[in-house]
């Protein structure tokens, strides 16, 4: 199984939970598939319920790098733990 389809099933199964763990995984799918367009709706569809998830994908869409959606991921949850 490949990684977008593996990372589906587990946003599906509740095997990845939380907000900013479903979010990076499934920009990680969403970077490794060949079809951003098609990965991009399978992910919603995933866990339509899931806004940081659409977000992430929204920003994609507009051409925002992985790395800086990453890095800010990281410094916002870093923010919450201070």
């Amino acid at each position: 199984m490949d990684l977008l389809n593996q990372t589906i099933a587990d946003i599906q199964s509740l095997k990845i939970q939380g907000a900013q763990g479903v979010a990076e995984a499934g920009l990680k799918a969403w970077k490794a598939a060949k079809d951003k367009k098609n990965a991009a709706k399978l992910l919603l569809n995933a866990r339509p319920t899931e806004p940081m998830l659409k977000n992430i994908l929204v920003l994609l869409n507009k051409g925002v790098s992985t790395g800086k959606i990453l890095k800010k991921l990281k410094e916002d949850i870093g923010k919450y733990l201070e």
